[in-house]
């Protein structure tokens, strides 16, 4: 990772590198917590190049992140065979939140694309939000959790939890 400027974030400098910072944290992960988590629950985050990189970190690893959620990013990289990989590897659900008019219009044909080759896709828009990652940015992400979480016996409690804590959700 590197930044320019402390205050704007970190950036990695290709996919390849995020994923090898990922493998790392698996790894590490496993090795010491391996009898406490569900390594098969895991939901990747990514946030505009986090969520473009991320596609092609995690494709491969799709038993290591089987839900993807992609907030303005992550839409452009998705290809039949990407999409087939996903799946193959363990890749169940991909959310996509827009807050960009491009960003909607390239998600959906990535929801399509994926939706085509056994991955479960869904995209929430803020209508004008822009590209964000708070607002209504924040309220879409909050909308889709639990389709996200949905139809995982290991993510109920998450998702009762969520419901419980959020008027609404349910």
């Amino acid at each position: 990772m590197f930044a320019s400027d402390a205050n704007r974030g970190y950036y990695f400098p290709n996919h390849l590198a995020l994923a090898e910072e990922l493998l790392g944290a698996h790894s590490a992960l496993l090795e010491h917590h391996a009898e406490q988590i569900y390594t098969n629950t895991a939901v990747y985050v990514g946030y505009s190049q986090g969520a473009s990189m991320g596609v092609l970190a995690v494709a491969e690893h799709g038993d290591w992140f089987p839900r993807l959620l992609l907030v303005e990013g992550g839409y452009e990289n998705w290809s039949v065979a990407l999409a087939k990989r996903y799946a193959s590897t363990g890749g169940r659900r991909v959310l996509f939140v827009c807050g960009t008019e491009h960003c909607r219009n390239l998600a959906q044909l990535s929801v399509f694309i994926l939706r085509r080759n056994g991955v479960a896709a869904e995209l929430r828009v803020a209508v004008g939000a822009g590209h964000r990652p708070d607002g209504p940015v924040t309220d879409r992400v909050r909308d889709g959790l639990i389709w996200l979480l949905d139809e995982s016996p290991t993510l109920a409690l998450v998702r009762a939890a969520l419901t419980a804590a959020v008027p609404g959700l349910d």
